[in-house]
């Protein structure tokens, strides 16, 4: 199954970069939109505000974007586990970024609990090495109140290596849970586990739900995992695909194709998308790496993609700056 995967994803690196175009429907071929969304940043997290003036999950009925993003001009110790914001941007039609300002770790949203959408209760989950805690909002997202008890600990209670993580509500009455484990081994991969209480406990689904496992080593695994809900209750799966082992080295070799996957269980099983989603070569401009994207769905139905992008500054020492970018879906 391994060198399956493997072939099947050197397949299509070789297919899209001979052809540059994929035969994808509409919703998953995207385009690069024109100019960059905002300087110096990475690591973005599309978010809204909810009527209350809270920060919420994204919605795409409320009024305006916000792009969380790591500021890269500052010195930022990294929280390997998930998204680690310094600062918030707001935009009016999702491509001119301004106003930027401080972004606190208590401010992020929390996800809505199943079935209390008329008295809203929210919850903040944090997955460390030992396990997943949380946070509870009874007052419609204004404070929150820590939970004393673990919502999910890993199998036979051993610590991990936790990469990336997403939870999401997934519009049926469950809760998702999606990791990557064994960070940084040769063993990493994405994993999946499900609460069916509405958070208060997890069940591990599959410590391999996208068949990643034993990829790592070639760069040829799943990183950077972010859930988008469709207007028809599809859920798609975003990632990220190094392509080849090793970091991109600026100037000579790039990192970074998005994929995505598809569930129409609710997320308890994901179906690989035929083609790429997005790859350095669609630019018009050089790109050297691509990471962390996280993909909208805008009230047009069209979907627009945010993602980190690795780019020359001649104005820097180093030569390159890390960037935001989006791309649209035809």
């Amino acid at each position: 199954m391994k060198i399956y995967i493997a072939l099947l994803l050197l397949s299509i690196f070789i297919v899209a970069c001979a052809t540059g175009q994929t035969t994808e429907t509409n919703i998953n071929l995207f385009t690069v939109e024109n100019g960059i969304r905002i300087d110096y940043a990475a690591q973005t997290y599309a978010i809204t505000k909810s009527v209350d003036g809270f920060y919420e999950v994204y919605n795409k009925n409320s009024e305006g974007i916000y792009l969380t993003y790591k500021d890269t001009t500052i010195n930022q110790k990294d929280d390997s586990t998930t998204l680690n914001p310094t600062k918030v941007a707001y935009s009016k039609d999702g491509l001119l970024f301004e106003d930027s300002t401080e972004f606190q770790t208590y401010e992020k949203p929390g996800v809505l609990i199943p079935g209390s959408e008329q008295s809203p209760t929210y919850r903040k989950f944090i997955l460390k090495s030992d396990g997943l805690t949380s946070s509870t909002s009874y007052n419609n997202g204004q404070t929150y109140e820590k939970d004393e008890e673990h919502r999910y600990s890993f199998p036979d209670n051993i610590e991990q290596s936790i990469g990336y993580y997403d939870v999401f509500n997934n519009g049926q009455g469950q809760i998702i849970l999606m990791y990557i484990g064994n960070f940084m081994t040769s063993e990493e991969s994405v994993h999946l586990a499900i609460s069916e209480d509405n958070g208060e406990n997890f069940v591990l689904i599959s410590d391999n739900i996208l068949e990643d496992k034993g990829l790592n080593d070639q760069g040829l695994n799943y990183r950077d995992p972010r859930i988008t809900m469709l207007n028809d209750g599809t859920l798609k799966l975003y990632t990220m695909v190094p392509g080849k082992a090793g970091p991109p080295t600026p100037g000579k070799e790039s990192r970074g194709y998005i994929y995505s996957h598809t569930s129409k269980d609710g997320g308890y099983t994901w179906t690989l998308d035929e083609g790429i989603r997005l790859q350095v070569g669609d630019f018009p401009y050089e790109v050297w790496s691509l990471n962390d994207p996280h993909v909208v769905q805008l009230e047009n139905g069209q979907l627009r993609m945010y993602v980190t992008a690795l780019i020359e500054d001649q104005g820097s020492d180093t030569g390159y700056k890390e960037v935001l970018i989006s791309a649209i879906s035809g």
